[in-house]
């Protein structure tokens, strides 16, 4: 299926992740933070994987936060595709 697609950023995705980080303050947006989070948010991240890069869309976490996020994901995606 489709579940290995490259997403393809928009040209003003700079600005958006700009913007995503000072909406934030800079701090995890994360809803369970990882052990290892510092509480500072370094990456933007898609809330729903896709292609859907409106600001609503769009969160700021730590790299943990994010490498969490990304491995459940994952395997909620492995699990519909059983």
């Amino acid at each position: 299926g489709r579940q290995h697609q490259t997403l393809e950023t928009p040209s003003d995705w700079p600005d958006l992740v700009a913007e995503v980080k000072h909406r934030a303050g800079n701090r995890c947006q994360a809803k369970r933070h990882h052990r290892d989070c510092n509480g500072v948010g370094t990456q933007c991240d898609h809330v729903i994987q896709g292609d859907d890069h409106s600001l609503d869309n769009l969160q700021w976490l730590s790299e943990p936060c994010h490498r969490q996020k990304t491995a459940r994901d994952r395997a909620r995606r492995r699990q519909r595709h059983v």
